[in-house]
């Protein structure tokens, strides 16, 4: 989206600085990025479990900078890949399944609901991705249409929402009609012109 993406752009631009200085400085690629976010989520896991809410809280925190910082370091520096979307989604998903359970481990938060928030991130996230489901729009056909020089026509289209299974095509071919001017005009091959026949118009 538009938005998304203007959004994104304004916060690399934000960002840059400390951008520069994980990959320029220390070398960091935006897998190494994930890793040591998945490494800080893993760490706050480790203190909510044990009941250091507050240390906990401040390693998911950092945790979750260095997971928009590798996407950042992707853009800007034209590393993103297919590869690196899925860790960073793989990271993501363990990072949360481990901070949900710590959760529930200390007794902060009861089974019931850690099992369902876990529920509810794999319909939203994993599921919908796998699944690749956008239904887009039905085809639409409109055969014979006769067009007039110097005219305007109209063609009035209902979209309607199609599956998964269905796909768009839109083909065109080279026009020879000029609808602004009037003229009509045909490309002749050298051998066509050759193939034309010829008359002898001399005198008998």
């Amino acid at each position: 989206m538009p938005a998304d993406r203007t959004l994104r752009s304004r916060l690399d631009t934000l960002q840059r600085p400390l951008l520069r200085l994980l990959h320029e400085v220390f070398g960091l690629s935006p897998a190494m990025v994930t890793g040591v976010s998945l490494v800080l989520s893993l760490a706050a896991a480790v203190a909510i479990a044990l009941r250091h809410l507050p240390i906990g809280l401040i390693l998911m925190a950092v945790s979750q900078i260095f997971d928009g910082l590798d996407g950042g370091v992707a853009r800007v520096y034209g590393l993103g890949s297919p590869a690196g979307q899925k860790l960073d989604t793989m990271a993501d998903r363990v990072a949360e399944v481990t901070i949900f359970l710590a959760f529930a481990v200390a007794g902060t938060v009861p089974i019931k609901l850690v099992i369902l928030a876990l529920v509810a991130i794999a319909l939203v996230t994993s599921i919908e991705q796998r699944s690749g489901f956008d239904p887009g729009f039905k085809r639409f056909v409109r055969q014979n249409i006769v067009v007039s020089v110097a005219s305007t026509f109209r063609v009035d289209v209902a979209l309607e929402v199609g599956s998964a299974s269905e796909s768009v095509t839109v083909s065109e071919a080279a026009p020879l009609l000029k609808t602004e001017s009037g003229e009509l005009s045909h490309n002749m091959t050298t051998e066509r012109v050759n193939s034309l026949p010829v008359i002898n118009l001399g005198s008998g």
